[in-house]
């Protein structure tokens, strides 16, 4: 709360960085935002804004699947599950963000995750087996987050509605 007058992308990432630990409660932080004008209070309401419609503590696991939720929110998309598992056959997978009902499946590949050659090899594995059992896998990147992020809104839009 404190750094709600600082930097914009500072308090973005503060607010990323604090649902990645589980500790983003943006009840308690509107309850203090209701109190006693604060320098920052407009700005850092305008930040919670698209994290106001998931539950508290949804379960997201890096800064990148953290930089996709609001993403959501502002391209109007449904709601996935987070950190979903799927299981097929005798194997379960954990996926970033699943539409169950559309059998979409989003990885956000980041560095700390993805960026060694054992990940590489793990992730053509397990989409060659979800995909064989009727999942669509997308994979972003951080930098389509970054770089691109509405068309990469539009292409999951697409994907949805065309498996919906």
């Amino acid at each position: 709360m404190d750094c709600a007058g600082s930097d914009p992308r500072r308090v973005g990432a503060l607010v990323e960085q604090a649902a990645v630990l589980r500790l983003l409660d943006v009840a308690a932080i509107d309850r203090i935002l209701d109190g006693p004008r604060r320098r920052g209070t407009k700005h850092l309401r305008r930040v919670l804004e698209p994290w106001r419609r998931y539950r508290p503590g949804i379960r997201i696991r890096s800064r990148t699947e953290a930089k996709l939720l609001p993403l959501l929110t502002e391209g109007a998309l449904p709601i996935p599950e987070t950190n979903a598992k799927i299981r097929v056959g005798r194997k379960t997978y954990e996926v970033d963000f699943l539409w169950h009902r559309q059998r979409l499946v989003v990885e956000t590949d980041g560095g700390r995750f993805h960026d060694n050659p054992q990940a590489g090899s793990r992730d053509s594995g397990h989409n060659r087996t979800l995909t064989g059992a009727g999942f669509l896998i997308s994979r972003l990147g951080s930098e389509d987050l970054r770089d691109r992020p509405e068309a990469t809104m539009d292409e999951l839009a697409r994907l949805l509605r065309e498996r919906s």
